[in-house]
């Protein structure tokens, strides 16, 4: 195997891991009036305001 497709694999496995460190973001739900439930793809996460990770 020559130095071009090593480069090439090493290269297309990096690029698959460095996608599984996923990054995380704070998400505030806020509501006017407070204490409606939040509900997200079927499923229910709380009261807001709620912060969720």
């Amino acid at each position: 195997m020559n130095n071009k497709n090593k480069m090439l694999i090493i290269g297309g496995i990096g690029m698959i891991l460095s996608g599984c460190g996923a990054k995380q973001y704070l998400i505030t739900y806020n509501t006017n009036p407070m204490g409606a439930s939040v509900v997200c793809q079927g499923i229910y996460k709380g009261y807001s305001p709620l912060y969720e990770y």
